[in-house]
């Protein structure tokens, strides 16, 4: 939470949800790694249907 003193506060909620980013983040790059080599697909046909589909 933020408070109007600009304090910025922290709860378990808080803490728990930044360390699934964290995880999702630390996973997203690795696992997109390994579909292009198991598909064998182009780097820029993956990132063409990437920023299609989104």
């Amino acid at each position: 939470m933020i408070s109007f003193s600009g304090n910025f506060q922290t709860n378990n909620f808080n803490e728990i949800f930044q360390f699934l980013i964290l995880l999702c983040s630390t996973l997203c790059i690795p696992l997109s790694v390994e579909y292009i080599e198991c598909t064998k697909m182009a780097i820029t046909e993956f990132l063409l249907s990437v920023l299609i589909h989104n």
